[in-house]
């Protein structure tokens, strides 16, 4: 027994036309269904993309926010200072050992670095 695949009605006009624009409406439906569906994949993707985003962004909030309390900590402490009135080596080591500590600092190091390489998109112009 052999299987016939049944040819398109080709006697009337009309019926051709009927079927071919049936198999037109099913080939569109399907492919936007298709399309629809990669749109839905590609826009959850994206949500992920985002939401992690989010996430290292707020991260790195935190770490500009402890840098910023550490540098003014710095400043502070340095505008207190003064060569010539306090020339202990007690807060000469003080200070040099709360740099050394900031130097190797991986959050600083990691800021500085972020900053050196995006310096342009950071500061522009």
């Amino acid at each position: 027994m052999a299987f016939s695949i049944p040819s398109l009605p080709t006697d009337n006009l009309y019926k051709f036309y009927s079927l071919s624009g049936l198999v037109v409406l099913l080939f569109s439906l399907i492919f936007l269904v298709i399309q629809y569906d990669d749109l839905i994949n590609s826009i959850d993707t994206l949500k992920k993309d985002v939401d992690l985003l989010e996430l290292e962004s707020d991260f790195l909030s935190d770490d500009i926010e402890s840098l910023n309390e550490k540098e003014a900590y710095l400043r502070s402490s340095l505008a207190e200072y003064d060569i010539s009135r306090d020339f202990s080596k007690s807060k000469y080591e003080h200070f040099s050992e709360f740099i050394k500590n900031l130097q190797n600092d991986e959050q600083y190091r990691d800021y500085i670095e972020f900053t050196f390489k995006y310096e342009e998109f950071i500061i522009p112009g």
